[in-house]
């Protein structure tokens, strides 16, 4: 056998070692032996390779002694592209503009490990490709301390204990989370109430203590947090209020908010600068947009409900009151 033959063999066959023991986690040297077909003097060097490559594992000393993997699991070396390389550079430099993320150091972990192994022109490459992309996400000075914590209690089914900062008061809440997810820079979390079997949704900065309770059993399911999301919209449909707007093109400019979705203004045939925009609002909604109007001035008028015309003048009645 060439030199090179021998070399991609032993190469071939450690990557192959290396998922079977992600795999099983426990191993002897006898195992692998008869399972690669070769000595056990050769497996031995194999692992101590591997240990050598980072792969962690520890040896069992006994009569029925062998090894064990760490709970860490450690993939083998993935080829990846200059293209592939870019883009996920590029998505993980996205996402740590969030001061909260369930993976922050693993993120930072992965761009270092790919930026090590990268060549000039890549990294040069990279520069430039950077200089002509940024996703901006919404900076929030909110903090989410526990965001990791809820994400994993989802991820392995646990019931939770936290205190809860809603408006009124702090609350304690038992609740079977679902999942996670980031809308216009905060994240949420949908749960199930233990008491009130209701799912309902969380935002995760408003969370000032959390435990695992383990002595209540999940009752989440196999629901997932599209699916909660999902369910959430259409339950809330039957209750929204329709509202609509009477809008000019000045008012798009002066702030494009996320809960007004603009693109669904029908504007006047006769009269290009003026339009009506409809949508569906929860009733809980009605409060915040009230306020948020006040920000376009006379740019938009509010056509109906009725009950948010009487919210609005409130809101400017208790803001001219301030200057009397």
């Amino acid at each position: 056998m060439s030199v090179l033959r021998s070399i991609m063999v032993k190469s071939t066959r450690l990557i192959d070692i290396w998922l079977y023991i992600n795999n099983h986690k426990k191993f002897t040297t006898t195992e692998l032996a008869k399972k690669f077909n070769v000595s056990t003097r050769t497996i031995q060097r194999d692992i101590d390779e591997l240990s050598l490559l980072g792969v962690p594992f520890y040896s069992e000393v006994g009569r029925n002694g062998g090894y064990t993997m760490l709970h860490q699991e450690v993939l083998p070396p993935i080829s990846f592209s200059e293209d592939e390389i870019i883009s996920i550079i590029l998505t993980y430099k996205s996402m740590a503009q969030y001061k909260d993320f369930p993976y922050q150091f693993e993120i930072e972990s992965v761009i270092a490990k790919l930026l090590s192994n990268s060549s000039t022109s890549l990294l040069a490459r990279l520069n430039q490709v950077e200089k002509c992309f940024y996703l901006k996400i919404p900076e929030r000075n909110e903090k989410a301390p526990f965001l990791k914590d809820v994400f994993n209690a989802s991820v392995n089914n646990k019931c939770i204990e936290i205190m809860y900062d809603s408006l009124e008061n702090k609350d304690k809440k038992i609740l079977f989370p679902i999942g996670i997810y980031s809308d216009n820079g905060y994240w949420y979390f949908c749960a199930i109430g233990h008491h009130v079997k209701e799912m309902r949704t969380y935002r995760v900065d408003r969370i000032k203590s959390f435990v695992i309770n383990d002595n209540i059993q999940s009752e989440k399911g196999q629901l997932t947090i599209e699916e909660a999301l999902a369910h959430q919209i259409q339950s809330d449909e039957a209750h929204k209020v329709l509202v609509r707007l009477k809008v000019n093109k000045k008012a798009i400019r002066i702030l494009n908010a996320p809960i007004l979705d603009f693109s669904k203004v029908k504007w006047d045939e006769d009269n290009h600068f003026w339009g009506v925009y409809e949508d569906l609002f929860n009733p809980n909604e009605i409060d915040y947009l009230s306020s948020l109007l006040t920000v376009y001035g006379d740019n938009i008028k509010i056509i109906e409900p009725t009950t948010l015309v009487e919210k609005i003048k409130e809101h400017l009645a208790k803001v001219a009151s301030l200057y009397d």
